[in-house]
């Protein structure tokens, strides 16, 4: 039986739906690379891909910075592009059953909210081992991180790094926490409605759009498409923004792009790919399954 394999892409003999769609999205063999790039390097001479949008026409990679997000028809090639991306990396790995569980195990938007802070500019082996920490001085009450003097908070996250930023910013959020809602919890949060839990959450100092987006999308249920290091490296190689993009505009572009039931499973397989093969400095560019959708080799 066809199917995906590791090493090249699709198998010339795959009878895959996946492949069919790529085909019919305009990835014949013998045509040519988009926008005039070089053609695919790496994957054979007879292994192009015809342009995605026609003569004039622009798509993401090319907006300039700062342009403004361009709803146009351009975009729907793209939008085709992503749509048999997201699908090949759902086969992969299952992100939509990893968001369940997920959701599952961090319901609490206050817990998700300061395990997300101690995330920042770390790996999750530190920010877990961090958030444990705190959570067991405190004993499960959050409130009672504020009767933590500032070196006591700092020891306690020690594991996440920039103790004295972090502990600044946990003290802060949660002295916010008390004063909007009355109590070390965030369970009001949920009645403020999607708009509104977005806007009180960005109003919290040291939280940005990424760190706003995980509450939203593990603990309150709303769609958001975070973009950490792993997603915004991945979709510029996929050639959805220049490598340059802040990442608040990148969310805007995917977002742009994806129905809002697909942000968190697909976050969650970018992830993933990040991780496993399109990695940093030596991507397994062999062993990817979208390896015909990928600008990096164009």
């Amino acid at each position: 039986m066809g199917g995906l394999h590791r090493g090249g892409g699709y198998r010339d003999t795959d009878r895959c739906s996946c492949r069919q769609k790529a085909q019919g999205r305009g990835l014949e063999q013998g045509e040519r690379a988009p926008s005039g790039e070089p053609e695919a390097q790496g994957v054979g001479e007879d292994h192009q891909v015809r342009p995605l949008w026609g003569e004039g026409e622009v798509g993401p990679s090319s907006w300039g910075e700062g342009a403004p997000l361009r709803r146009v028809e351009a975009l729907d090639p793209w939008r085709d592009r992503l749509s048999v991306i997201d699908e090949v990396l759902e086969g992969e790995y299952g992100g939509s059953a990893l968001l369940e569980r997920i959701r599952a195990d961090r319901s609490d938007p206050l817990e998700e909210l300061i395990l997300t802070v101690l995330s920042q500019n770390t790996n999750d082996k530190n920010s877990f081992a961090a958030y444990s920490r705190l959570r067991e001085r405190c004993g499960g009450d959050w409130s009672k991180a504020l009767s933590l003097s500032l070196e006591e908070l700092e020891e306690a996250i020690r594991p996440a790094g920039l103790g004295k930023i972090k502990a600044l910013r946990i003290r802060g959020l949660l002295d916010r926490v008390l004063s909007d809602f009355g109590s070390a919890s965030l369970e009001g949060l949920k009645g403020l409605g999607e708009e509104g839990a977005w806007r009180w959450l960005l109003s919290l100092k040291g939280v940005g759009r990424k760190t706003a987006s995980c509450v939203m999308l593990f603990s309150l249920g709303f769609p958001r498409l975070p973009v950490d290091t792993h997603v915004h490296r991945v979709c510029s190689r996929f050639g959805l923004y220049g490598r340059r993009t802040p990442p608040d505009r990148a969310q805007e572009i995917l977002e742009s792009l994806l129905p809002r039931e697909r942000y968190g499973p697909f976050h969650l397989n970018v992830i993933s790919h990040g991780r496993r093969i399109c990695s940093a400095r030596r991507p397994l560019c062999d062993e990817c399954p979208v390896l015909r959708l990928c600008d990096r080799i164009m």
